[in-house]
């Protein structure tokens, strides 16, 4: 009975170290889609200004690009 009480420490311990580990692995992911989320926003925002000075160089020109 007394090796019971000396066994769930370190059953505590391996959890914590797995809890470590799985938070470090969602702090890597949460990175990961900020990253993404910025990325694809300016890339986005860099489509819009592309497609605004087409469209005004093709207006200059009088033809229409859409």
């Amino acid at each position: 009975m007394r090796d019971t009480g000396t066994d769930a420490p370190q059953q505590t311990e391996i959890y914590v170290e797995a809890s470590s580990a799985d938070s470090e692995l969602a702090r890597n992911i949460s990175a990961a889609v900020v990253s993404f989320t910025v990325t694809a926003g300016v890339a986005s925002l860099a489509l819009q200004v592309l497609r605004q000075a087409l469209r005004r160089r093709s207006q200059d020109s009088g033809s229409d690009v859409r």
